[in-house]
């Protein structure tokens, strides 16, 4: 029996696309294209046996297949645990499996249904109904994504947020393999569906890992679209623009933030007024929005949804 031993993932160097800094050594972006070697066909061999016993419940956790495969032949608890991520980021680049059988995303909403009387779903539809609104990017030409490092931001930027139409991806996106896919995808199906770009706004703590993290998201997201979708480097640098929002080096003194560390480099997001953040954000979202657009959709909604009121009560 061969035991198995955690795999390399190749380096490369690039220069990162919102800081300009050069990484020397920093993971491999985008895809690679070659076959596994005997040390990785011993961990495909594990993964697919993991994926076929549990079929009906992917995509699973890296954490749930170290703990399937931990004390399957040549794999100990120790380097199950250990190698899982690093072999699950190196076999989706090399597409030995597919990426939606690995959930890497830390972001969770589920919802249950309510237990609802007649009257109070008549209530719920007429709330429904006079809320209800149109996408407001409709006709523009920029699509907003705020990505707020951690849950802690959301409230802060979720008001904003709402008033340009702009989703919010938060919790660890920028770390992970399975949301930059799906940033890439959607980029994509914006633009053919309606001429519309992406532009990502990032709001981060400021340290040197959590800027490195913002380069490399969107420096995979631009080798994603060149290698998933055959765009060149040129296309893929216009249809996914990247906005550094906040914590930038010029905001720790413009806004006095406290530093996090004793030698006074890392800055939290948390350290920021609440209400600065918001302000930042909404100018920011305001400068990839024509707001005399946005007014008519958002006016032409309230008069659809009280239309709808109408028909209920009429009913």
């Amino acid at each position: 029996m061969t035991d198995a031993k955690p795999v390399s993932i190749p380096r490369k160097p690039y220069e990162g696309p919102i800081t300009g800094i050069k990484y020397p050594q920093a993971r491999v972006l985008g895809r690679i294209t070659r076959e596994p070697n005997a040390n990785e066909q011993l961990w495909l061999d594990a993964i697919e046996e993991v994926q076929t016993d549990l079929e009906d419940l992917l995509p699973l956790t890296p954490r749930a297949y170290a703990y399937r495969i931990a004390g399957k032949d040549g794999f100990t608890k120790k380097i199950a645990t250990a190698g899982i991520g690093d072999f699950l980021t190196l076999a989706r680049r090399a597409r030995w499996i597919d990426s939606d059988t690995v959930d890497d995303s830390k972001t969770r909403t589920i919802t249950v249904p309510d237990d609802l009387t007649p009257e109070a779903l008549d209530e719920r539809m007429k709330r429904m109904a006079k809320n209800w609104r149109r996408w407001r990017r409709l006709g523009q030409l920029w699509v907003p994504e705020v990505w707020p490092e951690a849950v802690g931001s959301m409230r802060s930027v979720a008001d904003p947020a709402a008033t340009f139409g702009a989703a919010i991806v938060s919790s660890g996106g920028t770390n992970s393999l399975a949301e930059i896919e799906k940033l890439a995808a959607r980029a994509v199906e914006r633009y053919v569906k309606h001429r519309m770009r992406t532009v990502v706004m990032f709001i981060a703590d400021f340290d040197a890992k959590g800027v490195e993290r913002l380069d490399r998201a969107v420096a995979d997201t631009w080798a994603l679209l060149r290698d998933d979708y055959g765009l060149s480097d040129g296309q893929a640098r216009t249809l996914v623009r990247p906005e550094w929002v906040a914590i930038t080096a010029a905001q720790t003194t413009a806004y006095s933030l406290e530093s996090s560390d004793a030698s006074g480099t890392t800055f939290e997001v948390e350290s920021m007024d609440p209400a600065d953040l918001r302000d930042i954000l909404t100018a920011k979202l305001r400068s990839y929005t024509s707001t005399k657009l946005l007014n008519r959709v958002v006016e032409a909604s309230k008069r659809e949804g009280e239309v709808r009121v109408r028909r209920l009560d009429a009913s």
